[in-house]
């Protein structure tokens, strides 16, 4: 499985527990890993970058890297973040992982960038646990189809270059 460059997207929930999830798989020695470490060294103004957790402290494999999209603007958007949105991307790797769609083999060779943005109207929300979970279940479901999606065949450079292909060869549509 050639995977140095994949790229995902994935999108689910609505209003303001939406959660929308763009993610690079690379390989844990290719070019996209090391742009993977210079986000998590330097995020960009106003954004977080932390390495995925479970809820008992334990690193998800593979190593994943997860910067929000929407400016932290306040407690109640950075505890989402923190809590129920790593959360629900922690449970969909681990469910690629335990489907075999990511091998358990190569989880020391893999590295993921997963970028997610949640609905600025979150930040006008009272912390609540079943907006928590909402959250929980949009960003599992966002970053299980953008895992997905990478793993179908699209390409970092092809998506830059206009080129993409999709696994069986035709022409991919990508969507900024």
């Amino acid at each position: 499985m050639r995977v140095d460059g994949r790229v995902g997207a994935g999108q689910a929930g609505s209003g303001a527990t939406a959660c929308r999830v763009d993610l690079v798989i690379g390989r844990r020695d290719g070019a996209v890993a090391g742009n993977i470490l210079a986000v998590l060294a330097a995020p960009p103004p106003r954004a977080v970058a932390l390495l995925v957790r479970t809820p008992i402290g334990d690193m998800v494999r593979p190593a994943t890297t997860m910067v929000n999209q929407t400016p932290i603007d306040g407690a109640v958007m950075d505890h989402y973040l923190r809590g129920a949105a790593q959360l629900g991307v922690a449970e969909a790797i681990d469910g690629a992982v335990a489907s075999r769609s990511i091998p358990p083999n190569r989880l020391q060779d893999l590295t993921l960038l997963v970028v997610v943005a949640l609905s600025p109207d979150l930040s006008l929300e009272p912390v609540s646990w079943p907006a928590e979970e909402r959250i929980r279940q949009s960003a599992r479901m966002a970053t299980s189809h953008a895992i997905q999606e990478a793993l179908e065949g699209l390409s970092l450079a092809g998506v830059v270059a206009g080129t993409a292909r999709s696994a069986f060869g035709d022409a991919a549509t990508v969507t900024p």
